[in-house]
């Protein structure tokens, strides 16, 4: 007796879509904008699969934008949905 087709799909589904993590080093990171008279700053980070990340420094805050690879910017604005308190974030983003 054979399984049915549908189980068998979705055992094959369920299998080939183990996620993984990808990480991107923030520490290769290249200057693109600096203020130091305000006290800011932007890096332009590689990222993977054709995106690069905007790391933004002010007032010992730090936030990131996405940059997709057609060009179109998502800020992840940390310093007003996470916290508006010092923040710093880490050596790596996942």
């Amino acid at each position: 007796m054979r399984p049915p087709v549908a189980l068998f799909a979705l055992v094959a589904c369920t299998a080939a879509a183990q996620p993984r993590s990808v990480y991107t080093a923030l520490d290769r990171c290249t200057t693109t904008e600096l203020n130091t008279d305000e006290g800011w700053s932007t890096q332009r980070c590689p990222g993977t699969a054709g995106y690069t990340l905007l790391v933004h420094e002010g007032d010992l805050r730090q936030s990131v934008d996405v940059v997709a690879p057609g060009g179109a910017v998502y800020p992840l604005d940390f310093w007003s949905v996470i916290t508006s308190a010092f923040s710093s974030v880490g050596p790596r983003a996942e």
